[in-house]
């Protein structure tokens, strides 16, 4: 994005990794993206998701970004923020920790948010094999752009998620 090589999203195509087995079941985990809405209420979408089985992060029609953690039922925490700039974002889960908002934490440009939850966020993410992808989750596609996508099978610091920032 801020070099002119982000993949731009039509609101029909979308790129397929595939099932990544090291993020199901995971204990720990951070996915991250530079993300930017083609308008204000474009979806922009990257991560799994199959009828609550969710590793998800969604910029959504309703202006809120949802950060996805669904193993069964329907847990997300979410925050507003529905302009058209460019945007860092990160979710980091660590199923260790007690509590919602110590197990799921969301950063917006390097800086942690505070997220409204629902649900309860459970220990470990979905087992589920759904295909990862950039651009698609569920039967929802992007309009917008994505670029420089981090997926981590370890919750990483503040810190860390900073430099992702950069």
């Amino acid at each position: 994005g801020k070099i002119n090589n982000a993949l731009k999203f039509d609101g029909s195509d979308v790129v397929k990794l595939g099932n990544i087995t090291q993020i199901n079941g995971a204990g720990k985990l951070t996915l991250a993206a530079w993300i930017k809405r083609a308008a204000a209420g474009s979806l922009v979408l990257l991560g799994k998701q199959a009828s609550n089985q969710d590793v998800a992060i969604e910029a959504w029609s309703d202006g809120n970004i949802y950060f996805q953690m669904s193993k069964g039922s329907d847990t997300y925490g979410k925050l507003a923020l529905n302009d058209t700039a460019w945007h860092h974002v990160a979710m980091v889960f660590d199923g260790a920790q007690t509590g919602n908002a110590n197990r799921l934490k969301a950063y917006v440009d390097g800086t942690q948010k505070t997220l409204s939850f629902t649900g309860t966020v459970g220990t470990t993410t979905t087992t589920s094999t759904t295909t990862f992808n950039i651009g698609k989750v569920g039967s929802d596609y992007s309009k917008g752009q994505i670029d420089d996508t981090w997926l981590f099978t370890r919750a990483l610091s503040q810190s860390e998620v900073q430099d992702l920032a950069q």
